[in-house]
């Protein structure tokens, strides 16, 4: 029953934010049909930024320590039970980890990309609407049927 009314939420919100764009498209000045396209890019652009930065940060894909030769700290166990801190402790990083590092930023664009491209098919709807208004508004109600 949820998953019903959350649907039916969606497309009333998504038949008023059409209405709304139709409505503006359709005054005199121009540039009120394009407020919704331009909120619906700066939206994607936002997203797609902090995606990108949470991927980076939180799964150390491009932007991880694992350059060659840096220092970690590690901490180990002896046999009597007693922690000791080492420092230190170079880590060794093989070529085919930095190759693999190199890949992945690419991997991570086209991500990237994908997911700006997703969230712009609103923007796209709403560009649509507003240019086939005014296209409408240029022609003349007289002039359509010829």
């Amino acid at each position: 029953m949820a998953i019903t009314s959350n649907i039916i939420l969606i497309l009333i919100v998504s038949a008023i934010i059409l209405g709304l764009q139709f409505f503006l498209s359709t005054r005199k000045t121009k540039w009120l049909g394009l407020i919704l396209p331009i909120i619906c890019f700066i939206f994607a652009a936002v997203i797609t930024i902090g995606i990108v930065f949470a991927d980076s940060i939180f799964q150390g894909s491009a932007l991880g320590n694992l350059d060659p030769g840096t220092t970690d700290s590690v901490i180990s166990e002896t046999d009597d039970s007693q922690v000791t801190d080492e420092t230190d402790v170079t880590t060794d990083v093989a070529t085919d980890d930095l190759e693999d590092i190199q890949t992945d930023t690419g991997s991570d664009f086209i991500y990237a990309l994908l997911i700006f491209c997703l969230l712009n098919i609103p923007t796209m709807v709403l560009t649509a609407i507003y240019f086939s208004t005014r296209q409408n508004k240029q022609i003349g109600p007289g002039m359509r049927g010829r």
